[in-house]
């Protein structure tokens, strides 16, 4: 048991490797690279207005956490597996851009808590975060 703690330990003083999609405002991006994640905004890396799916690709090769409010169109490319078994998402549903930073602020240190758990998983255990973000709860898919 102390192992896996140390473990979890371990990948969450790494912090989440994050993909922020064109939808996401900038609030969040800011919110998430101060609490020391690595962060990088598709519009960085990507041209504008990318299909979804070379996103998701793009996640899948540089092992990114996508975040986004278009849940509906990377939940059937990452929660499925269609982009593989790396890229991981964190997902708004039934929540407006403007709750959002509140609604992330609310819920980082869970799901903070859960990336080092699912990093300390196994080898060949699927390790990827998929996350739902309302403006209720937070649900973690598994």
């Amino acid at each position: 048991m102390k192992g896996t703690a140390q473990s979890v330990a371990r990948t969450a003083s790494r912090g989440m490797r994050l993909l922020i999609d064109e939808d996401v405002p900038n609030a969040i991006t800011d919110f998430l690279r101060d609490r020391g994640h690595d962060v990088v905004r598709v519009l960085d890396v990507l041209t504008p207005g990318t299909p979804d799916h070379a996103i998701a690709a793009y996640a899948e090769q540089d092992a990114r956490i996508v975040i986004t409010f278009n849940l509906r169109d990377y939940n059937r490319l990452i929660r499925r597996g269609v982009a593989g078994r790396k890229a991981g998402l964190i997902g708004f549903i039934h929540c407006h851009h403007v709750e959002g930073l509140r609604r992330v602020q609310d819920f980082i240190v869970a799901i903070e808590h859960e990336h080092a758990h699912m990093g300390a998983r196994a080898e060949g255990e699927d390790k990827r975060l998929i996350v739902q973000i309302s403006t209720t709860k937070l649900t973690i898919l598994r």
